[in-house]
């Protein structure tokens, strides 16, 4: 029973609720800790637009750490009615939480998107 998955961590988190990587991560609970595959669950984390990257770690005897780094919006825009933020990179990404900075990003209007991809067109 000792070296299970018993408690997982999340950091990083400022726009982004940590529950939903809490989730994932959580999914793991029981495992043996050393069978984990790190890769796996850090790339499962990876897949929200809002994460720049992730890693997780191991911190024996029991617990999963992740450390979330979110994506870094430079300006703002409305696309289907709904606000959304742009990084450096062009993606586009909804806040769970709106930080007051925000207010102060540049909008850009006009823009869409390609069908299915969360990236701005060349238009």
């Amino acid at each position: 029973p000792w070296l299970r998955v018993r408690q997982v961590a999340v950091h990083g988190t400022e726009r982004l609720t940590a529950a939903g990587f809490r989730t994932v991560l959580g999914r793991q609970v029981g495992a043996p800790i050393l069978l984990v595959d790190l890769d796996r669950v850090r790339a499962e984390l990876a897949k929200s637009p809002g994460v720049l990257a992730a890693k997780v770690a191991r911190r024996l005897p029991d617990t999963l750490e992740a450390l979330v780094t979110e994506r870094r919006a430079l300006a703002r825009a409305a696309l289907g009615g709904r606000l959304v933020l742009i990084d450096a990179e062009g993606m586009v990404f909804s806040s769970l939480r709106a930080l007051p900075a925000d207010a102060r990003l540049p909008e850009i209007r006009g823009l869409s998107t390609l069908p299915g991809a969360p990236r701005l067109n060349a238009q």
